[in-house]
């Protein structure tokens, strides 16, 4: 059972009830560790494992990234958008990446918001 959904231009993110995300679309923003973009027209679940075995409890697509935030209070992001994903690279991160948490202090996540 689907609990919400977040678009981006070219992917679609999923949360079920039971904490799992589904990712279909195109492009960097999927977190399938590859950047090819090829479409991949349905849904394909990204494995816990990405995020420490937590279960997600919410999402958020970009232009072409993505994030989610964990049970355990724990943000990733991935995608292209590299200054804007909180990292302290500008790397694109191919696969759901977390952001250290001392990196949050005092920034603003959300709509329409990057991180520093």
């Amino acid at each position: 059972q689907v609990l919400t959904v977040a678009c981006g231009n070219v992917h679609t993110l999923a949360v079920t009830k039971d904490g799992a995300l589904w990712i279909f679309g195109t492009e960097c923003g999927l977190g399938h560790n590859r950047c090819d973009g090829n479409h991949r027209l349905l849904p394909r679940r990204i494995e816990a494992q990405y995020f420490g075995n937590a279960s997600i409890v919410s999402a958020a697509a970009g232009t072409l990234h993505s994030a989610v935030v964990t049970d355990k209070g724990d943000l990733y992001t991935w995608g292209e958008k590299a200054p804007g994903l909180g990292h302290t690279n500008r790397e694109v991160k191919l696969v759901p990446t977390r952001i250290t948490p001392q990196l949050l202090q005092g920034s603003r996540v959300g709509r329409c918001h990057d991180l520093p």
